[in-house]
């Protein structure tokens, strides 16, 4: 790409990538080699960026607003112009919520911006576990995925996300905002887990789960299904269940 920047950037994915692999060596858990992971990556980022902004004298933050913001408009530019052959009535609906999605960005990005950070240490325990998994021939260094469980006070965080966007205002509402998508992606991420274990207990082949996954991941109502799925799972531990039905019979 010719961009130095972007080289540097993908440096910062180092730290984590020692961090996952001595918490593999020490055998610690999924759940707590992930929270480092997150602090880890997270404190990395934020010294690129500051560094970054030092350097060359524009605030990273302030400025992927703009160009966020930028996009929207333009986009919207392009789909009310008489090319794009929109009625006056869907040009209206299209304004409409191009100005509130514009509205409500800056208020959510924090929010969004953990989410890549929490999305990008999952991704790389993921991928990195099947892998180990397949070339030791079963010895996963978290353990199967269909095994990862979220610590149980965890529970507090949506509970808590709740509650602050009903009674608080202003930025106490906002961060009830980002905790509330931070906690559901979490829970996404358990509940994925879940259903893993659903789709092994009842012997689905695999390419009907290969088909199940796919409608989950693009359907929204599938994400929300599995963050309940995986909220549920705190207090009636579906996968305990399978595992004493199993050993009843």
């Amino acid at each position: 790409m010719h961009r130095l920047e972007v080289f540097l950037f993908s440096l910062t994915l180092i730290p984590l990538g020692y961090t996952l692999f001595k918490d593999s060596v020490d055998q610690k858990s999924a759940a707590t080699s992930g929270g480092k992971g997150i602090v880890v990556l997270g404190l990395t980022w934020l010294f690129f960026w500051s560094i970054y902004g030092a350097t060359t004298g524009v605030n990273p933050y302030k400025y992927l607003l703009e160009v966020l913001d930028l996009g929207f408009q333009q986009s919207l530019e392009f789909y009310t112009s008489k090319e794009a052959g929109l009625t006056q009535e869907t040009m209206y609906n299209l304004q409409q919520v191009t100005e509130k999605v514009r509205e409500t960005i800056p208020k959510l990005l924090p929010g969004l911006l953990a989410a890549v950070l929490l999305i990008t240490v999952w991704f790389n325990m993921f991928f990195s576990n099947s892998l180990m998994g397949r070339l030791q021939k079963g010895n996963y260094p978290w353990g199967k995925y269909a095994t990862w469980q979220l610590p149980e006070q965890f529970v507090w965080m949506p509970i808590a996300a709740i509650t602050l966007m009903l009674v608080g205002r202003g930025y106490f509402q906002y961060a009830g905002g980002w905790l509330l998508l931070i906690s559901g992606l979490l829970y996404f991420f358990q509940g994925l887990s879940v259903f893993i274990t659903l789709m092994e207990r009842w012997n689905i082949p695999t390419y009907v789960r290969g088909i199940l996954y796919f409608i989950l991941i693009i359907q929204s109502y599938g994400l929300i299904l599995l963050a309940f799925l995986g909220l549920g799972d705190v207090w009636f531990n579906f996968r305990e269940k399978l595992k004493d039905r199993e050993h009843q019979m």
